[in-house]
């Protein structure tokens, strides 16, 4: 793999951690529904075991182990905490998962446009995208 590759999925995984706190935080907004707060938990569990895997593969080329999200996905997390205390909790988790899971899905699908990346890069991408798709999914439900 190459240090382009070391660089997209350092930019992923950034993400990616971004998401597993997401998970976390929408499950603390609904903590008065102990079902849904677990499926969301749930989520953020594999979402750690994903991000893990991306920093795996990002160390073998040699990269760094990105441990840290965004600001952007810091500023997210709050902004979710503090619609929570004026809407309805459910709908403001699944507002926020559908906006951090569009984005994600996005990010990765115009990463897989590279023609360049190497073949595992592109499976880990793949990988990452049935994950984000289904939190798009579950986004849904909650906003149903």
């Amino acid at each position: 793999m190459s240090d382009h590759d070391a660089v997209v999925l350092t930019t992923v995984t950034r993400t990616l951690i971004d998401s597993q706190k997401g998970y976390r935080t929408c499950s603390e907004v609904v903590s008065d529904d102990p079902v849904l707060s677990a499926e969301l938990m749930s989520r953020h569990y594999d979402r750690v075991s994903l991000v893990h895997v991306f920093q795996t593969a990002t160390v073998a080329l040699r990269g760094s182990r990105r441990i840290s999200g965004s600001t952007f996905g810091a500023l997210h997390r709050g902004l979710t905490r503090l619609t929570a205390l004026f809407r309805n909790e459910r709908f403001a988790a699944g507002s926020a998962l559908d906006d951090g899971e569009e984005y994600l899905t996005e990010m990765i699908e115009s990463r897989l446009e590279d023609a360049s990346l190497q073949l595992k890069t592109r499976d880990l991408l793949q990988m990452a995208l049935v994950s984000a798709r289904g939190g798009e999914r579950l986004a849904a439900r909650l906003l149903a």
